[in-house]
């Protein structure tokens, strides 16, 4: 059995957890004031925020666990599954962002005529974030009433590409190591000589910000890539302590810090997750898994605590609203994600031969 075959116990609920706490961290530092200087991997390295590390270790993870979701199940299953998993907490999370938190903001419902409403609900069918609404937190640093949806869209793209790779193309291998290194050479590229500014491909719909699929779809094939050749991978201290030295190294320059953390911080996670089969961290955020909603109700709390505690300082900020933020993930656990994990849709109902487990999906959207 491969280091890191899922079959074993391990800490990547936990590592997933801590994920969405560490962007609660970062998030502390910038929307204060903007000022993203104070960050600590920003300060130190000069290049990522440690919520941007958090956000691509999501998607690592996403990578690696839901190509084995994909493998061990139809088409028709693997994706009911996706959408049950991801849509209902971000749709749930998306309607309080413009109704609650845009009225405490100081949103101004009369500003919203029916055409703007129907623009958001629009947006919230394609897992849009909803941005700026009205004049909710005007004045402030980025007033969006939760700016933390906008990942989800990239994330559940993936899960389109591994349904497409997986049960249309075939040779899984071939396609995702050929889609990390094109990725990577059009990141580390991109980045110097200006290709999307030059071609004026900033944004494109189907995807979203070009710069950001290429990030994020990239490391998330390198998870698919690290799940795809797992027996051929061992955990080994000495390649462990190698990764560590490089992604360090590679933090420090902006065109490979997401090379690094995708291949080098994807090991070390990895190698961490799967170190101690018998370790009680292994049960944490494993049966109740609350992250993904604690990553998306954070930046609303954190919002609203600027707003109403202005002097509010980002350590201050980050103590007070872990704890809300895991309240409000075990609510959007308990009262809607477990709930529509456990739904099929009608056309699985004849299907008695599938499975019944449930498998994480990484990103911020879990299990």
């Amino acid at each position: 059995m491969s280091d890191f075959d899922l079959r074993k116990p391990n800490a990547l609920s936990l590592f997933r957890l801590l994920f969405a706490s560490l962007v609660i961290i970062s998030h502390s530092q910038e929307l204060i004031d903007g000022n993203s200087n104070r960050e600590v991997l920003k300060n130190i390295f000069g290049t990522l925020t440690s919520g941007q590390v958090a956000v691509y270790s999501f998607f690592f993870i996403s990578g690696f666990l839901v190509l084995d979701s994909a493998m061990r199940s139809s088409i028709y299953t693997f994706m009911s599954r996706r959408v049950l998993r991801i849509v209902p907490g971000f749709v749930v999370a998306y309607l309080i962002s413009i109704s609650l938190v845009f009225w405490l903001g100081g949103g101004d419902f009369d500003e919203l005529s029916p055409s703007r409403w129907a623009a958001k609900l629009f947006k919230m069918a394609l897992l849009l974030n909803p941005a700026q609404v009205g004049s909710a937190f005007a004045g402030s640093h980025a007033p969006d009433v939760n700016g933390s949806l906008w990942t989800i869209a990239y994330e559940f793209r993936c899960y389109v590409l591994v349904a497409i790779v997986v049960f249309c193309v075939g040779h899984a291998t071939l396609v995702f190591s050929t889609i990390s290194v094109l990725l990577a050479i059009m990141l580390v590229s991109s980045i110097s000589q200006g290709v999307y500014f030059r071609y004026d491909l900033g944004n494109f719909e189907p995807i979203g910000n070009v710069d950001d699929a290429v990030r994020f779809t990239m490391i998330f094939s390198i998870g698919a890539l690290f799940q795809l050749l797992k027996e051929n991978v061992r955990r080994s201290n000495r390649v462990a302590l190698l990764c560590c030295i490089l992604l360090i190294a590679g933090m420090f320059s902006e065109r490979l810090a997401p090379l690094a953390v995708g291949v080098f911080g994807g090991y070390l996670l990895l190698y961490l997750a799967f170190l101690n089969e018998n370790s009680v961290l292994n049960s944490i955020n494993r049966r109740n898994d609350i992250s993904y909603g604690v990553y998306l109700y954070a930046w609303p709390v954190q919002k609203l605590m600027i707003m109403y505690v202005p002097a509010i300082t980002p350590m201050q900020l980050t103590i007070l609203t872990l704890p809300i933020a895991v309240c409000a993930g075990f609510l959007s656990w308990h009262l809607v994600e477990k709930r529509a994990i456990h739904m099929r849709l009608p056309i699985l109902r004849w299907r008695s031969g599938e499975r019944n487990r449930v498998y994480p999906t990484g990103g911020p959207s879990m299990q």
